[in-house]
């Protein structure tokens, strides 16, 4: 089977894991978004299809340092180019 970034992000989205739920998705063409809270933290995942692969970058924190971690999110994931 050939591996995409459809089988990626469907596989990334599924949980079995009762204290996880994601607040938002977005799939792209050779990329996708998924955050949420997972046991009792926030959660931000970018991953883009390279030549070589995936990458993937996460970042996870207590829900009580959210402005400071949502800043330094946007900077991080920002210099992901789409």
């Amino acid at each position: 089977e050939d591996f995409n970034i459809e089988s990626a992000f469907e596989s990334d989205i599924q949980t079995n894991n009762p204290n996880s739920y994601i607040t938002y998705k977005k799939l792209g063409s050779d990329y996708y978004v998924v955050s949420g809270y997972n046991e009792g933290k926030i959660f931000y995942q970018k991953t883009m299809m390279t030549d070589k692969g995936l990458a993937t970058s996460l970042i996870e924190y207590p829900e009580s340092e959210r402005e400071y971690y949502d800043k330094v999110s946007e900077t991080i994931f920002s210099s992901f180019k789409e």
